[in-house]
């Protein structure tokens, strides 16, 4: 709802979402509230407000289906008097109902998230050229999970109650100042700003836990009478920023423009003597349809071409990196005793991590705006990337936050807008998006072309699976060429043999038949329809991401004994020759079966139909009646339908166990008065 006067306008929205998960209990409602007003004082003097708040109270639950395999087809929930069985399956401890989360007083994860977002602005116009802007915010977010799990559930299985309660509150304070300056004279064009920003951030966690609770009828909010294994840990990370940075704009006769910048950021998260970056920028641009030979053609209505180069600082990591950590260890001799040890090893020299940019660019319009849009190609080089660097164990450290390597980027991306058809009653745009990129490292610390433990590897991207690639199933006929291949049998799984054809290692298995598998796409595109015809509107949105790999989660569940699988398993047997899985073998646990792993690398191209929105806007002559502006009605579909050969429940999670993006219909009004 919106609103205002001449003066002063405000706006007001409120919302209420009741999500119901897949299991019982499982659920999420949220309900959020937004207001700003803006109100111009005097010619001098503009102010305003923008408060949103949220409340989420989420009760979740634990994956019970797992333990569903573990009892027989003849097992029963419930006995002959409605009584719940816990242990369907006599004999096997481990076989618990999957149905014992849900028994009354048996389990409970509730978290409730509080979050305040304030922030306001002054305006000033102080002289005729000049323009002020402060501007103020604060985010506060706190959350509080409590858990409470009985001895008889699916993570306790019988042994003993636990419960928990961890505490977090976290805030952002900015404040940022803004000077302009804008003058025009003649054919030239000026326009300048300086400006400074400050952004404090703070984090503050407290986590109490315990087990063999007394009584399950006080949930979590007992700690103190849980019997035993009682701990507490507490947590507190303040950081800061300061960034100070200027901008100076020219432009001739509007065909010329060119643009140069320098911002110095202080970050208080690297070493002392390396807090500060300095980050120039730079871009020139010429409009090519106001040039003179220009004005006889009527194909181009915009035709702008660009080229810029700027170096932007990265600063992203954990607060205290710089300083050397200590952990707790208890000593036991006769009494425990505690003591303390070196968990970290400090690093005096962080510093800035560095990309520079090179962009060129085209921005047109054709046919009178019918088409129009921008095609960008790009390279950028990043130095000191801030990463953690292994180190050998005889150090007694597992890594080392560093200045490491670089990488390269080289990608292009185009958007696309296109008039189909428009007038009085019908019209119909499409908005187009496309981006391509090609990432590589360049160099790994000390010379260096691998670091397998870290999956770095010169010429690849810097996210990848390095593994061996499955390309079916040794079958019947081929007992020779698998036995000699590595030992192996019909059944077994058949790995690609990476080694040159007549190299040495050819048709002999070994660890250099590993690949790099890229976790990155090799495109995305997008494609947005607005379609409206008289007061019905309709838009559709199309994403496509291509060409990525993911960690199938799912692969873990698969037993290569064929008792206790969590979905169907297409082994292969002399009678079902498949390709998918080996041969059931009971003598190999899952993660020491011999090439396990290679199961899991799926291709996780997909395109979806995210959203689907259809609404109608009331008449004038209606909403005039009820003394509004305008008034909207819509229905919206959101994740309907995916096309993908991924083979689990969505290619978007990445190959985790979370679960999918749910399905949604929404229904809206949007009211202006």
């Amino acid at each position: 709802m919106s609103g205002g006067t001449e003066r002063t306008s405000y706006s007001l929205s409120f919302g209420f979402q009741d999500d119901k998960g897949l299991l019982k209990n499982d659920v999420l409602k949220r309900y959020n509230g937004r207001i700003s007003l803006d109100h111009k004082i005097n010619k001098i003097f503009n102010v305003g407000v923008n408060v949103s708040y949220t409340f989420k109270d989420q009760d979740k639950r634990q994956n019970p289906l797992n333990l569903a395999n573990k009892i027989p087809c003849i097992g029963r929930a419930y006995d002959d008097n409605g009584n719940f069985i816990l242990n369907p399956a006599p004999g096997n401890s481990s076989a618990f109902s999957p149905l014992c989360d849900e028994q009354p007083g048996a389990y409970e994860d509730n978290i409730r998230t509080k979050r305040m977002f304030a922030s306001g602005y002054l305006n000033v116009n102080i002289l005729k050229d000049f323009f002020f802007k402060s501007t103020i915010g604060i985010d506060v977010t706190d959350s509080r999970e409590g858990i409470y799990k009985d001895k008889n559930t699916v993570a306790n299985l019988g042994v003993k109650s636990t419960s928990s309660v961890q505490a977090d509150n976290d805030w952002r304070y900015t404040w940022e100042n803004i000077l302009n300056y804008s003058k025009t004279f003649g054919k030239h064009g000026l326009t300048a700003m300086i400006g400074s920003s400050t952004t404090a951030y703070g984090y503050e966690k407290v986590l109490a836990s315990g087990a063999n609770q007394a009584s399950a009828l006080t949930s979590f909010h007992d700690l103190g009478a849980n019997a035993d294994s009682k701990e507490n840990a507490s947590q507190l990370i303040e950081t800061q920023m300061v960034s100070f940075f200027g901008r100076l704009n020219y432009k001739f006769n509007e065909r010329y423009l060119f643009q140069a910048s320098l911002r110095a950021d202080g970050s208080s998260v690297l070493a002392k003597g390396h807090k500060w970056g300095y980050f120039p920028s730079a871009s020139a641009a010429w409009r090519i349809s106001e040039e003179g030979f220009m004005a006889d053609q009527d194909i181009f209505s915009n035709l702008k071409l660009r080229l810029s180069w700027g170096v932007a600082g990265n600063s992203a990591i954990d607060a205290y990196a710089t300083l050397g950590g200590l952990k707790k260890s208890v000593y036991t001799f006769g009494s425990s005793v505690y003591g303390y040890y070196p968990s970290e090893i400090a690093n005096k020299d962080l510093t800035w991590e560095k990309t520079s940019t090179w962009n060129l660019g085209l921005d047109f319009s054709i046919l009178r705006n019918r088409i129009s849009g921008t095609i960008d190609t790009y390279i950028s080089q990043t130095s000191d990337l801030l990463l953690p660097s292994l180190l050998p164990s005889s150090t007694g450290y597992a890594s080392v936050m560093q200045n490491i390597g670089k990488t390269e980027n080289k990608g292009i991306e185009v958007t696309l807008n296109t008039i189909w058809f428009q007038n009085k009653n019908f019209s119909w745009n499409t908005d187009w998006t496309y981006s391509l990129n090609r990432e590589k490292i360049k160099a790994l610390n000390s010379g260096v072309t691998r670091d397998e433990g870290n999956l770095w590897f010169v010429g690849s991207p810097t996210q990848v699976f390095y593994d061996y690639k499955k390309i079916g199933i040794w079958q019947l006929g081929e007992e020779a060429q698998a036995k000699a291949f590595g030992g192996f049998k019909p059944g077994d799984i058949k790995v690609a043999d990476m080694s040159p054809k007549g190299s040495e290692g050819e048709g002999v298995f070994s660890t250099d038949d590993r690949v790099i598998f890229s976790r990155v796409p090799k495109y995305t595109f997008g494609i947005t329809n607005n379609i409206t015809y008289k007061n019905f509107d309709l838009m559709f949105f199309i994403y496509g991401r291509i060409g990525q790999y993911v960690k199938d989660a799912y692969t873990q569940l698969y037993k290569p004994s064929a008792l206790e699988n969590s979905a169907p398993v297409n082994y292969w047997t002399p009678e079902n020759p498949s390709n998918e899985y080996p041969r059931p073998n009971s003598g190999y646990s899952t993660n020491s079966y011999l090439l396990q792993s290679s199961l899991a690398f799926r291709k996780a191209s997909f395109v979806k139909i995210r959203d689907i929105t259809l609404g109608y806007t009331l008449p004038k002559e209606w909403t005039s009646k009820m003394m509004v502006q305008k008034l909207r009605i819509y229905c919206s579909l959101n994740n309907f339908i995916t096309f993908t050969d991924f083979p689990n429940y969505d290619p978007e999670s990445n190959g985790s166990m979370d679960f999918p993006l749910a399905k949604q219909v929404l229904f809206g009004i949007n009211l202006s008065l």
